[in-house]
């Protein structure tokens, strides 16, 4: 590609645009255009293969102990084609993010897991305990 700024004859006066040598070598013979040199190659390929102007996306994540490969919670941060694993919620993680990380990881926790168990293991002690009473004075009553 060439780079052209066009002149005063032309109703393009004063652009500079980017079209191909044999167009710019027409335009300039014509008077319509002069040529515009490169500094150097590196000014040309950043004027040709220069990277869009948009934000990257993020997306976040959370995976299971279950799901993942490590047996551990873990957040999932994607940013274009970049994926990255981590143990803790980042400085910039979404609140939704840290809070649903902080549930899944108080749940493994061994400590509060066998105190939910054992405050399960008491209902269910009490429960049986209340169903034989009912069954005894059901017995008892002759009913």
């Amino acid at each position: 590609m060439a780079r052209i700024k066009y002149i005063a004859p032309s109703p393009k006066a004063g652009r500079i645009d980017h079209v191909y040598p044999h167009i710019a070598d027409t335009l300039v013979s014509a008077g319509l255009a002069e040529h515009i040199v490169y500094k150097d190659f590196r000014e040309r390929l950043a004027a040709e293969f220069s990277p869009p102007a948009v934000a990257p996306v993020v997306e976040w994540g959370v995976q299971d102990k279950t799901q993942s490969p490590f047996s551990s919670v873990l957040i999932i941060k994607r940013t274009g084609c970049e994926t990255q694993w981590l143990k803790e919620p980042p400085v910039d993680c979404p609140p939704s993010i840290v809070a649903r990380w902080a549930e899944l990881t108080n749940a493994e926790n061994p400590e509060l897991v066998s105190e939910r168990l054992q405050q399960l293991k008491n209902q269910q002690i009490t429960q049986q305990s209340e169903d034989k009473k009912s069954t005894w004075a059901a017995l008892w009553s002759g009913k």
